[in-house]
């Protein structure tokens, strides 16, 4: 222990990112990733972040989403970010994750209700949202 991180004994190594990430635990419980400041994804216990969107998989995807300007640093959809594409990137994410409920974490993050109704809407029009393969491209391995 050095100072008020408690640090976790090892480290896993980022597939994607072919990279060593540290694990920290601060004595007021929020828990940081990495040692880089630019892609670090903090989670505070404190947060309205859903238990399956912080999980290691996850923060991959959420400094993804971080450095392509769709979210910012607390996870929030940043403005100008459309109701269809906050669809389609919750979408993306709860495929990656296999997530059982798709809608309802991001809605509860998000603060933003009928998701599903947007892909409805995008499967009816055939229209995709803008910078859709943007985003495609943040959910690929």
């Amino acid at each position: 222990m050095a100072g008020n991180n408690v640090y976790v004994q090892g480290s896993y190594v980022d597939i994607h990112d072919n990279e060593v990430v540290n694990l920290s635990i601060d004595k007021a419980g929020a828990v940081k990733v990495g040692e880089n400041k630019k892609t670090d994804v903090s989670i505070d216990e404190d947060s309205d972040m859903p238990e399956d969107l912080a999980t290691q998989m996850a923060t991959k995807y959420w400094n993804r989403l971080k450095k392509a300007g769709f979210t910012d640093e607390n996870h929030q959809l940043c403005p100008g970010v459309s109701r269809k594409q906050a669809m389609y990137i919750a979408l993306s994410f709860a495929e990656k994750l296999d997530l059982q409920s798709k809608w309802k974490p991001f809605e509860q993050l998000w603060k933003k209700n009928n998701l599903a109704q947007e892909k409805y809407n995008m499967n009816e029009s055939g229209i995709m949202p803008l910078r859709h393969k943007e985003i495609d491209k943040i959910f690929s391995d």
